[in-house]
């Protein structure tokens, strides 16, 4: 029986540890398969005689899913298949576009009406997919039985009442499914296998009563009484607002500032002007720090550089910043920030850190 996890998206919540075996088979993982989980839930203020403004919150995970080797190929089978049908009937649907070209003396009408052909064919085709011939293999594969439907990704309606519309999406795989719903702010995670769904709560304890917090002192909390250079930093940072996960004082949560500062190994003098949060469920102790002498961060043990890291003022004007393959950004002397957690796109960080040294040098 499929057992169902939910995991909160708040300022206390716990990072995503899947546990390094097989999510099907409970095997040792030999690989893993990314699957990305987004949803936009859309805000339209406004009405009669009122200007319309429109406020998008977006929610975003992406997770690395282990398997063997065996139900990794497993799990690459049904869009192997669903693409192989797709192209099946896209094929007559291309053809049938060519015949109704032939009554058109506009030549490019020979291109328009076969790729539209074509699409109405694929579409056509991985609907007959899913509703038809995987039912059928499901009965004498198991592996395709538990392969969630791929195409009917769930693209759901919110009430319309106040002019609010939501949407969420899922990330489905073999033995494994992922979705935000419309209402909370949870993500949930269903899992074929209930021994796996067991390591995987094991691996994800809950943040409470595992250590007293120590309460921030108020330098840190307080967002006055800035200095020239303080207050320049701020105003860098609340440039880029509003933006998910980009946090500027006197705004940071204390939870996100205190899981932050505590995994980051901050100085107990220093004062934090603003944070990135690169967790996915929002705990901050992955982050990017922008303090009062320098930026701190802390990378998780899948970082191209883990653990903690600093970088004083002093050197960013020698610092070059740069993207580092898909999900890290180069800092310097030989130091990387992960932002695979992080909403936050790769070229406004840059930005970000390119305006400090600038205003540094400057």
């Amino acid at each position: 029986m499929a057992t169902t996890v939910e995991v909160p998206i708040v300022g206390g919540g716990i990072e995503i540890q899947f546990p390094e075996c097989c999510i099907y088979c409970c095997n040792p993982a030999t690989t893993h398969k990314e699957i990305k989980v987004k949803t936009e839930h859309h805000r339209d203020k406004g009405g009669f005689l009122r200007p319309r403004t429109l406020q998008v919150a977006t929610r975003e995970a992406n997770l690395r899913i282990p398997y063997c080797d065996q139900h990794m190929k497993a799990a690459e089978t049904v869009g192997t298949l669903m693409g192989i049908c797709s192209v099946i009937f896209g094929i007559p649907g291309a053809l049938i576009g060519l015949q109704y070209a032939r009554w058109d003396p506009f030549w490019l009408l020979y291109i328009i009406y076969p790729v539209i052909g074509f699409i109405a064919g694929a579409v056509v085709g991985m609907l007959l997919f899913q509703i038809v011939l995987k039912p059928i293999l499901s009965i004498f594969v198991k592996t395709v039985r538990h392969t969630p439907n791929t195409f009917f990704f769930s693209i759901r309606r919110g009430s319309l009442a106040g002019g609010s519309v939501g949407g969420s999406a899922e990330g489905t795989s073999l033995g494994f499914q992922a979705w935000f719903p419309r209402e909370g702010n949870p993500l949930m995670l269903r899992f074929t296998s209930s021994a796996y769904a067991t390591k995987f709560v094991e691996a994800n304890p809950e943040d409470e009563g595992e250590e007293k917090e120590e309460p921030l002192s108020e330098a840190t909390l307080r967002g006055e009484d800035l200095s020239v250079d303080e207050g320049r930093i701020v105003s860098i940072l609340e440039s880029h607002l509003p933006q998910t996960d980009l946090f500027v004082t006197p705004n940071i949560p204390t939870k996100k500032l205190s899981n932050a500062i505590r995994s980051c190994e901050v100085p107990p003098t220093e004062r934090i002007l603003g944070l990135i949060d690169c967790t996915v469920m929002g705990s901050a102790k992955n982050c990017l720090l922008f303090g009062r002498n320098g930026v701190y961060f802390h990378n998780a043990r899948r970082g191209k550089s883990a653990g903690a890291g600093a970088i004083s003022y002093s050197e960013f004007p020698s610092s070059e910043f740069g993207p580092e393959g898909s999900y890290d950004i180069a800092l310097g002397n030989n130091q990387y920030l992960n932002i695979s957690g992080c909403s936050i796109p790769t070229d406004k960080i840059l930005a970000i850190l390119a305006s400090i040294r600038d205003m540094i040098v400057g």
